[in-house]
């Protein structure tokens, strides 16, 4: 056995540098990915609050043979989401509770509001979602 012949259980220099530009690599592309994934995250999340407060609505309806009125109900506002959210919420001057936290949105942004109306026969609720743009969705009876 000569003296040259040693058993190397290691990795040399030019491997760990390529297997670590692989990684890093990988992980850039994956980050990418992950960025356009979080608007839509979010829009799920101010779905499900939709659905939540439309579950609320429908509660308050069976007990009051109503929906919580705005007046005239012709295009949802922001100040119709406040009156809503005093009607079903821990802030109503009731004893009734419909909905134990009103949900808000997730970004905290005045860009993807929320907005209702109501006539106390139909309501409308309107949002925005971040991932498709601007786009509007009014969702009612």
């Amino acid at each position: 056995m000569s003296k040259n012949s040693k058993n190397n259980k290691g990795f040399t220099l030019p491997e760990l540098m390529v297997s670590m530009s692989i990684i890093g690599t990988i992980g850039v592309m994956s980050a990418d990915k992950l960025d356009s994934l979080i608007p839509t995250a979010r829009d799920t999340q101010r779905q499900a609050n939709i659905r939540q407060v439309q579950t609320a609505l429908e509660i308050y309806h069976l007990y009051n043979n109503k929906y919580p009125e705005t007046g005239f109900c012709n295009k949802p506002t922001e100040k119709g989401w406040d009156i809503l959210e005093k009607k079903l919420s821990n802030n109503s001057s009731s004893k009734e509770v419909y909905i134990p936290k009103f949900p808000d949105d997730p970004l905290d942004d005045n860009k993807y509001y929320f907005s209702y109306c109501s006539d106390g026969e139909i309501y409308k609720i309107s949002y925005k979602l971040e991932a498709t743009g601007d786009k509007v969705i009014e969702q009612g009876l």
